[in-house]
């Protein structure tokens, strides 16, 4: 047994290494943000869908309900179950947001060694896969949102597992793989309804199985399979919200996104958005009106929605919380921010200019590395289009799943609402970091265990 354990390590030393430091990072900075906070660290009030995921689990385990926290007699409908019931599964063992906080920070550790498992197995190349490992474990943003009491850790988690079903089904061909991944889409959703559309995209992937001459009659099975398995657990749901709401929608979150566009939209043409609203009270009627109309207004003034999108991608991409990672750990410097997030508006020299002192130093630390980070991703892109293109249908995957999200995050998106693609940036950098630094070293033969 050592000796097999000892064969083990020394085999696989680097992601071992990457895994058990990025979990002693975790768990030190868990145990400073609560010195600092005490278990309020992990929901201060400043992050409302914390505080409200809190509420509603205590109201679970106090009265067995899941009701709407505005007041209203009515079911909740814009949070799914899902993350209220994590947070009581373990508030149940100790009566405190803490446990739950830690495990999801183990969680994403294991989500790490198997995404390191993923790129390996995707370019057999141990560089890529322990770069790309190295980012998910160190960066900043990652590990601060590992510590908060959202939906992020979970879902992107789980959105993954879900990926990586489907990438294994590319390779094996064995059909159980597709309802493995359905059923963890289906999941994911029941944490968080942002990714009620991704369906489409999985859907899309299996149809571009038909590059890699994977049989017509094989793929059609497999996305048979992955409906099946993803609708199933959905079901319930969708009938308990037909019967309450009217509607089979799983949610009514769809607002924040089509809402932000169809405001900005309407800005820019100088009408009003309240108009709409009026005599809508049905929340998923209300979501399906908002739905329609921001689809119509982009339809009649692409251009004008374009320039909002291209703007929004600013703080996507660029977002790196990191004043948010810092004042966790000195609490004097969250007191010092003087903006929060830059919306694509004229405010911009602002935003940019209006830092100072140690505040300022870590601003522009964190713009600096997502600078870099998005450099990198960009010539990783070209790198994986000239040099893997055997792996395209995984390759277009992963880039609908950026654009998703990019798109879904809507007007101010920041770098919570990339939490769920970070680790396919990363993995775009990693090529490019991998491309750049084999024109400047001599080749060598690539001797990595493809297995772990």
């Amino acid at each position: 047994m050592y000796k097999k354990i000892s064969s083990f390590l020394n085999q696989h030393k680097g992601i071992v290494i990457i895994l058990c430091l990025g979990l002693i990072c975790r768990l030190v900075y868990f145990l400073i943000i609560l010195h600092n906070f005490g278990s309020e660290g992990f929901y201060l009030a400043s992050n409302g869908d914390a505080v409200e995921y809190l509420a509603l689990a205590r109201q679970w385990l106090e009265h067995g309900t899941f009701q709407n926290l505005t007041g209203l007699p009515q079911p909740e409908i814009f949070r799914m179950p899902g993350y209220p019931l994590f947070i009581v599964f373990f508030y149940k063992i100790i009566p405190n947001v803490a446990l739950a906080v830690l495990v999801q920070n183990v969680i994403f550790v294991v989500g790490i060694a198997l995404f390191y498992k993923f790129v390996l197995s995707l370019f057999q190349n141990q560089r890529i896969a322990l770069i790309s490992a190295g980012f998910l474990a160190f960066e900043p943003s990652v590990a601060y949102w590992n510590n908060q009491l959202i939906t992020e850790t979970l879902f992107a988690v789980m959105v993954f597992l879900s990926l990586y079903s489907s990438f294994i089904f590319c390779q094996n061909k064995k059909l159980y793989y597709p309802a493995l991944s359905g059923l963890c889409l289906s999941l994911a959703i029941f944490i968080r309804p942002a990714g009620e559309y991704l369906a489409v995209i999985f859907i899309i992937f299996y149809l571009l199985l038909l590059l890699k001459k994977v049989s017509f009659k094989k793929i059609i099975l497999a996305v048979l399979i992955f409906i099946i398995a993803f609708l199933t657990p959905l079901s319930p749901w969708m009938i308990r919200n037909k019967k309450v709401f009217g509607s089979y929608a799983v949610s009514n979150s769809s607002n924040i996104g089509f809402g932000k566009y169809w405001t900005a939209i309407n800005e820019q043409l100088n009408e009003d958005t309240v108009i709409y609203f009026a005599g809508i009270e049905n929340p998923l009627k209300k979501a399906s009106a908002v739905r329609q109309k921001t689809i119509s207004l982009v339809v009649a003034h692409p251009m004008i929605f374009f320039k909002i999108y291209t703007l929004s991608l600013v703080p996507f991409f660029f977002g790196d919380a990191y004043l948010s990672v810092f004042g966790r750990i000195f609490p004097e410097l969250e007191k010092q921010r003087v903006v929060t997030d830059w919306e694509g508006g004229s405010e911009l020299f602002g935003f940019i200019y209006g830092h100072k002192g140690a505040e300022a130093f870590v601003f522009f630390l964190g713009k600096l590395a997502w600078s870099l980070v998005t450099l990198f991703a960009v010539a990783g892109i070209f790198c994986w289009m000239f040099k893997y293109k055997k792996e395209y249908p995984i390759f277009i995957f992963v880039l609908l799943l950026i654009l998703y999200f990019s798109l879904a995050s809507g007007v101010g998106s920041y770098s919570r609402f990339r939490f769920p693609v970070v680790a396919y940036i990363f993995l775009f950098s990693s090529i490019g970091i991998h491309w750049l630094l084999g024109m400047w070293t001599p080749k060598v033969s690539d001797n990595s265990d493809k297995s772990i």
